[in-house]
């Protein structure tokens, strides 16, 4: 047995002698109870560990999808040149501000008063 698992039954024992001990006499627990106590925390400890996996199982899988449905999109052709608008010029009482004309610049007028 692990560390952390003998550190849960002695919680759960704990827990379950106070528990016991809200009658006026308090009783120790006899080793039969102890040792029905702890298969019934190790019961409930493997069927949480065997969720807790089984979640685990399902999260990869779907993981596992959705990488492969990613990998089937089109890409981008990196090596092809960037797109680019037509150039602008400036109106013919204003400003214009940018000078880039790739797909996703801003250039911006101002018009003069």
């Amino acid at each position: 047995m692990d560390l952390s698992f003998r550190r849960r039954c002695l919680i759960l024992l704990c827990l379950a002698a106070i528990q016991s001990g809200h009658a006026t006499v308090q009783t120790c627990m006899d080793k039969h109870q102890v040792v029905g106590l702890l298969r019934q925390m190790e019961k409930f400890l493997k069927g949480q560990e065997i969720r807790f996996t089984e979640g685990l199982r399902i999260m990869k899988s779907k993981l596992a999808s959705l990488q492969s449905s990613a990998s089937k999109l089109p890409q981008a052709d990196q090596s092809a040149a960037p797109t680019t608008c037509p150039s602008l010029e400036a109106p013919a009482h204003g400003t214009k501000f940018g000078s880039k004309y790739f797909v996703g610049h801003e250039v911006h007028f101002t018009c003069s008063q």
